[in-house]
């Protein structure tokens, strides 16, 4: 496709019918309703992006991976593919990718073979290439012993992105993951160690006492420093097997099963209707405030001659159109965080004692949380609301937080003082969020967009200039992801609007936090 060659307005407007189809069907309740408004809001910026400045082959391809992932959706929850959804619309350009029907979740009480084998935790097998052999026989003893292990050579499709993949299986609070250890992987780089760094990262959420991470040594080998706190089993022992057995079923067994829910709900005769104490009601979400930030061009980045503290990461300054948005007002509170958590069971922030945030700083900004977990909140805020809540893009945090004619600072190019932000340890905390205002406000009233803490956003650290299409705004990609904001601590050249700073997506940290945005269509319901 040539930058002449743009996709038909037709095909633009099928794919948009074939999005308010597919979120029909599937329905609010859906539990991956919120994912297809995610596919929903960037598909409709890809078009948009499109329909302005004309098609490219970037954002062809682009739009291409959306759709292909709309039908590998569609036909697993739907028996439909995304392509069929559109009514009475000429041929598409793109063809859809033949994909594997995804095996659906459990739903009823009486489950499959297949489905009882999906509802057990899967046991990821980190191990070095070299020991590939042993491994493998490790796998089939645990098929056979009864248990769902999850290797590589067995379980990765045929075209699946191996990276994607494995981070889905680590990234599962429910699964467990065995390192096998030997003198070949405790001292290679590489994929095994960031396997083990992916998991000890997961580890610091679980809850005492869980197993998650089990160290098994293939031979008689030094244990790596970072995995030396726990205890292993040496496999080849002739008990080793029988040992490593018995941490899995004890952990295994503590463990409450996913199908529970669905088996209460579907059998009103089961023991636990006999309890005269009524269930706690789930805690309610609550919503932020949102600012509407209108579509537009916006000048991002620095230019050093205007900004003598410009960083070269926030150069050329240049100009980046947006479609309309909204933008969370504040970051999100401890409050809020705490309802997200209490509803979900998701790990809370380490600082937090007894499950809360400490006593008096509702109003403070949650804190400790990795973008991970942000993006946790955004899902589950989304599926209870029904608004398409997202991470902001970077390019989207900047023009909420500076409008539109590049000033330095959110309310203008006159350095901060104490009663604009929260900023060079002059509190050396947080701040209830707000504080500053209407003083420290940007251009369109969103508040502690300087200081307080720093942001994630959903945007991968790259160069600029900014290009939604060129990758930064994979929600599945690895790389470090950029914060926005500065925090506390910071002193004036860290506060300033275009200031970036790229952060490892797996890691929270006392001085990061997040804010949210969300979809015109969904916004407009508020």
């Amino acid at each position: 496709m040539t930058e002449q060659e743009a996709v038909p307005t037709d095909t633009f407007s099928a794919y948009e019918v074939g999005l308010r189809q597919l979120l029909e069907k599937l329905g609010r309740d859906h539990p991956r309703y919120a994912e297809a408004l995610t596919y929903q809001q960037r598909l409709e910026e890809n078009i948009s992006q499109a329909r302005r400045y004309g098609d490219t082959e970037t954002r062809g391809a682009t739009r291409a991976e959306i759709v292909d992932r709309l039908n590998e959706l569609a036909l697993a929850e739907l028996d439909v593919s995304f392509n069929e959804l559109y009514v009475a619309l000429p041929p598409q350009r793109h063809e859809p990718s033949k994909h594997v029907p995804l095996q659906r979740h459990p739903r009823a009480t009486h489950l499959t073979g297949r489905e009882e084998e999906l509802a057990k935790p899967r046991i990821f097998l980190c191990h070095a290439s070299e020991d590939k052999e042993r491994v493998k026989e490790l796998y089939h003893q645990l098929k056979k012993a009864g248990y769902n292990p999850w290797l590589d050579k067995y379980d990765l499709l045929p075209g699946q992105k191996w990276r994607v993949e494995i981070r889905k299986i680590l990234g599962d609070h429910n699964n467990l993951v065995v390192v096998c250890l030997s003198n070949s992987s405790v001292t290679k780089r590489g994929t095994v160690q960031r396997e083990i760094k992916w998991a000890l990262d997961l580890l610091e959420e679980m809850p005492e006492g869980a197993i998650y991470l089990i160290p098994a040594r293939l031979e008689s080998c030094q244990v790596p420093d970072r995995l030396s706190e726990l205890h292993w089993v040496d496999l080849f022992e002739p008990d080793g097997f029988e040992y490593l057995k018995r941490s899995l079923d004890f952990e295994i067994a503590n463990r409450k099963p996913l199908t529970e829910p669905e088996k209460v709900r579907e059998a009103p005769d089961v023991e636990i209707s006999k309890q005269p104490a009524p269930p706690k009601p789930a805690p309610q979400p609550i919503e932020p405030e949102l600012i509407h930030i209108p579509a537009g061009e916006f000048l991002m980045g620095s230019d050093p001659k205007k900004d003598k503290d410009a960083y070269d990461e926030e150069q050329p300054q240049h100009t980046v159109y947006l479609p309309e948005y909204y933008i969370a007002k504040t970051p999100v509170t401890n409050a809020q965080y705490l309802a997200f958590v209490q509803a979900t069971n998701h790990g809370k922030p380490k600082h937090w004692e007894k499950g809360k945030p400490p006593k008096g700083k509702e109003d403070h900004p949650v804190i400790n949380v990795s973008w991970h977990d942000a993006i946790a909140y955004c899902n589950w805020l989304a599926k209870a609301t029904g608004k398409a809540y997202r991470l902001p893009s970077e390019a989207e945090w900047e023009k909420a937080a500076r409008g539109t004619d590049g000033q330095i600072w959110p309310w203008g190019n006159e350095p901060p003082d104490k009663n604009r932000c929260n900023f060079n340890r002059n509190v050396y905390d947080t701040t209830p969020v707000g504080r500053y205002s209407p003083r420290g406000d940007s251009p369109y009233g969103c508040v502690d967009m300087a200081g307080n803490v720093w942001e994630w956003t959903l945007s991968v650290y790259k160069d600029y200039p900014y290009d939604p299409e060129d990758g930064r705004e994979d929600p599945e990609a690895s790389t470090p992801r950029v914060l926005r904001g500065g925090a506390f601590y910071h002193y004036v050249r860290l506060v300033r609007c275009a200031c970036r700073f790229g952060g490892s997506p797996l890691k929270g940290d006392d001085l990061y936090g997040f804010r949210l945005c969300v979809a015109p269509g969904y916004a407009s319901e508020l």
